[in-house]
């Protein structure tokens, strides 16, 4: 670990940590702990040890509030660190503050199997059940958890569970309303959607297969208890869902006194011009309202496409039998060809998009984790919303909203794995058309040329039929995408998704 931390050479800064580490094990917080500490933070002051050092010598002396502050600053740092979450659970633990105890306790259980032993109380056993599912799902695919714990007559049982109908677990508090999972639907029968989801969610295999591609409906709301009056200084959208199947939400203004019918948890949309009272018998969820605004200081669409899986070296051998629409549309602006990834796959590249920032200071690169991007850290989608754009991502993974990679979105149309492009641009048609008065950030995650293993996954229709038996046979063992073999079945179903 030595060899790792410190450059070839700095033996000052080895002896000085070797010496900490000593201390540190015999619990010898004293006036030569600190002093050692403090020549430490001289050599490395970007490091994160000396505030998780100091943190230890604060717990000793019980100073919990210093401690805490330490402790806060190396995780700006280090999110995912043993040390730190071992100093958080004493540190909470000392001051009683159960829930952030447990918090840490369950992520050191999820990444390091340390094991949980605490005594918990009746009435504290639900909250520490959440935070411990909290800490233990995995960071993408929402509204899916794939690790949730429930308190049951034979003890604490394992289960996966769909979070759909209710609102995402907060990772972290940025001010906002938090995000509330619903159907995403079009044009078809009212209902229908949601009464499908209520008989799957609650079953773990509906988790295991990716909801078999449900789409879902991810936005910023609140719920309505009985009754609410929504301002509309300018003309807004009001987007409205039920919590119930059929269910009348009345209308009511200076000039309209009427109900209307919702699907449960399908989201409608109402174009509200004057301030409007909504009533129901249930409660129903309230999205943001949207201001129909345009501003000459902003453009009226700003389109981000990210394609994923493209291989543009491929593109660049022959541009118009690949991709001609794109190449032509192009070369009309700028192709960064030296351009490269710092990531080998999506989860921490979107991070890396998202904030312009690498890993290594993100923190964001292990999906299992249920850690978020740090609240310090701007990404593009919470700049573009305080310039006052309405932020939607009308076809996404959902990669980025658990971690808070995607969280200055007002809106996110989300299915796991069936993303395309001839869907996306249906949906994102719609968007341009239907909120055509406000200035519109739209981004979009398309997955036509993401090559997954033909074992688990098929591939393009095209490539099923015109490969011979030998090489449509020529599938790989379940690996990484980055990993799959040269192969003609997986060369033609790349290409393929180029084309599409």
């Amino acid at each position: 670990m030595e060899e790792i931390i410190y450059p070839p050479g700095n033996e000052e800064g080895k002896r000085i940590f070797s010496q900490l580490l000593q201390r540190d094990a015999q619990e010898r917080y004293d006036d030569d702990f600190l002093t050692l500490l403090i020549a430490y933070r001289e050599l490395y002051p970007a490091s994160e040890k000396f505030a998780i050092f100091f943190a230890k010598y604060a717990i000793a002396h019980k100073g919990y509030t210093a401690a805490l502050e330490s402790l806060q600053e190396a995780e700006r740092i280090r999110p995912l660190n043993m040390e730190i979450w071992k100093a958080y659970v004493r540190c909470y633990e000392a001051l009683g503050r159960s829930e952030e105890a447990f918090l840490y306790m369950a992520l050191l259980s999820r990444f390091y199997a340390t094991p949980l032993t605490i005594s918990v109380s009746q009435n504290e056993l639900t909250p520490f059940l959440r935070k411990l599912s909290q800490a233990m799902c995995v960071g993408s695919y929402p509204p899916f958890w794939g690790y949730a714990l429930r308190w049951t007559d034979k003890g604490v049982s394992e289960t996966k569970l769909t979070v759909a109908g209710d609102y995402l677990p907060p990772l972290s508090d940025d001010g906002r309303l938090p995000y509330w999972a619903g159907v995403y639907v079009s044009q078809e029968p009212m209902g229908a959607k949601g009464w499908l989801l209520a008989k799957c969610k609650d079953d773990p295999e509906f988790v295991t297969h990716c909801g078999a591609d449900f789409v879902f409906d991810i936005m910023r709301a609140r719920t309505v208890e009985k009754e609410c009056r929504v301002p509309a200084p300018t003309p807004v959208i009001l987007p409205v869902a039920a919590t119930v199947p059929a269910q009348q939400i009345d209308f009511r203004s200076d000039d309209v006194s009427a109900p209307a019918w919702l699907g449960q948890w399908e989201y409608s949309f109402f174009r509200l011009d004057k301030e409007t009272a909504l009533s129901s018998e249930a409660p129903f969820v309230l999205g943001e309202p949207i201001p129909l605004v345009h501003s000459p200081r902003r453009k009226k669409l700003i389109l981000q496409l990210l394609v994923d899986g493209l291989c543009w070296p491929q593109v660049k051998k022959d541009p118009d039998r690949w991709m001609p629409g794109v190449t032509r549309f192009f070369s009309r602006g700028v192709i960064f060809n030296q351009n490269y990834s710092v990531s080998e796959y999506t989860y921490p590249s979107m991070a890396t998009i998202e904030t312009g920032m690498y890993p290594e200071h993100s923190q964001i690169f292990n999906l299992n984790t249920g850690r978020s991007l740090s609240p310090g850290f701007l990404t593009l989608s919470e700049q573009f919303k305080a310039l006052g754009y309405y932020c939607c991502s009308p076809a996404s993974t959902g990669i980025g909203v658990y971690n808070g990679v995607t969280r200055g979105y007002d809106r996110l149309i989300v299915n796991s794995y069936a993303v395309h492009m001839y869907e996306a641009v249906e949906r994102i048609i719609r968007q341009i058309e239907a909120f055509g008065e406000c200035d519109q950030v739209l981004s979009v995650q398309i997955l036509d040329t993401h090559s997954w293993t033909a074992r688990d996954n098929y591939v393009p229709l095209p490539t099923q039929t015109k490969l011979k038996l030998a090489d449509r046979l020529t599938i790989s063992e379940p690996v990484p995408s980055v990993y799959l073999p040269h192969t003609p079945l997986y060369q033609h179903a790349n290409r393929q998704g180029m084309r599409n």
